[in-house]
């Protein structure tokens, strides 16, 4: 139900900024403030509906243990320290191969200078 309502909403507050353009064209800046400030007001519902609706899935799916959650965070810890070195690794292989560019770039126009 929320999810309808955050579509229907979110839809309304791009109508409501598509019709600024042509407020402003065609009546006063008041009828451009409206239209933003209506605009304002449905995003701002479509925002609360999306609240109330990860609130919902929240109590729906209820969180693991405690145990299982220390478990995935020594996992997540190894890993970030695991992978750290392979990033270095990957950097200094970007540094050789742009050096062997380079270096490829050089011999080929060293033989186009003699005239």
């Amino acid at each position: 139900m929320f999810k309808i309502f955050r579509m229907v909403f979110a839809i309304v507050a791009a109508i409501f900024v598509a019709l600024c353009v042509p407020a402003g064209i065609f009546w006063d800046m008041i009828a451009v403030w409206a239209c933003a400030g209506g605009a304002l007001l449905f995003f701002a519902l479509s925002m609360l509906f999306k609240y109330f609706q990860e609130e919902r899935e929240k109590d729906n799916n209820p969180a693991p243990a405690s145990s299982a959650d220390t478990a995935s965070d020594t996992s997540d810890t190894t890993t970030a320290k695991t992978a750290a070195p392979d990033r270095h690794a990957a950097a200094e292989e970007d540094k050789e191969t742009a050096a062997d560019n380079k270096s490829k770039k050089d011999k080929k126009t060293d033989g186009k200078h003699s005239s």
